[in-house]
């Protein structure tokens, strides 16, 4: 090589180093276009508009090392408004360009209306709620409904506690969890609990006043109400103006401090919710699960932002599929994601180790903790060990 083509060649390589960070090359090739399906607007919007911004962090950090096969990652965010009915439709579209992969979507209903479509053949579809069934192409990236209920009565039940209340909400969500915790206080390991009150309500009303005057009448030690978005505000408004002042236990979905500082005020002094490790700061979880969390925390902190419960929650499956789109083909089929799924095991995520040869879940109950909102710090804190058992 001449003199000349040296100093092209160095001239060239400088600007490529030039415009990237670290001195990574950026990709530059024709995007790898991933679809996400969330609830940017409408009754879930503060949970989905939380999932979107987590899976851009992670798009900005995938484009930062390298892209997908040197390809630069572009994530296509469609708004399904909270409704089922639009999920249908996005889900119809993808399926018919033979899409491999979708994020999302968000919440028990919209993941449900999906999953019947993409079973047979794809696209391999990871639902952020964990409360649907799995199997075949329907993926979550924590345990079930059971193991949710499992996870809250071992708490209280360590605590001492022994008499609970229901007000479970009539969507998709709360119907899902009020039959596992009905199915978890008939286990023998629980056959010292017991179930005072049971009520529910429509997510469309905006009193629970005459439930709420029925628990209080039973005598409950702790209530438990599934529900997510604004009929968990009307539960917080029912309990402060019943006098009710017992501990709440609640949806970690509803972990955004957001939504919990415009509460705070009137919220019972004990509300707890079950959550995922990644979702609060000190979490009693093994090494390589804080590596992970640590290196979640720096990205948001870069971003000028704190992790909450609801910016965690999406975070696992987004690492997950980014993962496979790496280390499967370029342009794979859901078919090959799927066998590469199949197979994976001891992958480090900020919640769990997970391990998918035998499920589409990939982890269970040690998935899972307790955290509280603390007023006075304006967070959310860890109360108990993954799995449930109360911290020291």
């Amino acid at each position: 090589m001449t003199h000349r083509s040296l100093s092209m060649f160095a001239l060239v390589l400088a600007l490529v180093m030039a415009g990237s960070p670290n001195g990574s090359a950026q990709p530059t090739a024709t995007p790898y276009e991933l679809n996400a399906i969330l609830p940017l607007t409408g009754t879930f919007a503060f949970f989905g508009q939380a999932s979107q911004k987590t899976m851009s962090l992670v798009e900005e950090r995938v484009n930062a090392t390298g892209g997908i096969h040197g390809r630069p990652l572009h994530i296509t965010f469609l708004d399904d408004q909270s409704s089922p009915q639009l999920d249908v439709q996005y889900a119809n579209g993808l399926i018919a360009k033979k899409t491999a992969v979708i994020l999302g979507p968000a919440v028990t209903a919209t993941c449900a209306a999906v999953a019947p479509l993409v079973a047979a053949a794809g696209p391999l579809m990871f639902c952020i709620s964990p409360y649907i069934n799995t199997g075949s192409y329907v993926y979550v990236t924590a345990g079930t409904a059971l193991d949710n209920a499992i996870v809250v009565l071992r708490y209280y039940k360590e605590r001492g506690y022994k008499r609970f209340a229901m007000l479970n909400s009539t969507d998709a969500s709360g119907a899902a969890l009020d039959k596992a915790f009905e199915d978890a206080f008939a286990l023998p390991q629980f056959a010292s609990l017991s179930l005072t009150a049971h009520q529910h309500f429509s997510p469309a009303d905006q009193s629970v006043a005459a439930q709420m005057s029925v628990i209080k009448s039973s005598a409950p030690q702790v209530l438990i109400s599934w529900t997510v978005g604004s009929p968990f505000s009307t539960v917080i408004r029912g309990i402060h103006d019943s006098g009710l002042d017992i501990p709440l236990v609640a949806n970690g979905a509803n972990m955004t401090i957001a939504q919990i500082a415009q509460l705070a005020s009137i919220a019972p002094k004990e509300l707890d919710f079950l959550t995922i490790p990644a979702a609060v700061t000190g979490s009693a979880v093994e090494p390589r699960i804080a590596k992970v969390q640590r290196d979640l925390d720096a990205m948001f902190e870069r971003a000028g932002l704190k992790v909450d419960g609801g910016y965690a929650n999406g975070y696992d499956m987004t690492i997950l599929v980014m993962d496979a789109l790496r280390k499967t083909p370029p342009d794979p089929t859901a078919a090959q994601l799927q066998t590469y799924f199949s197979h994976l095991h001891d992958f480090p995520g900020a919640n769990a180790i997970y391990d998918f040869r035998f499920g589409q879940r990939g982890s269970g109950q040690n998935g899972f903790e307790l955290a509280r909102f603390n007023a006075s710090k304006n967070d959310f804190e860890p109360i108990s060990k993954p799995g449930g058992s109360p911290l020291p």
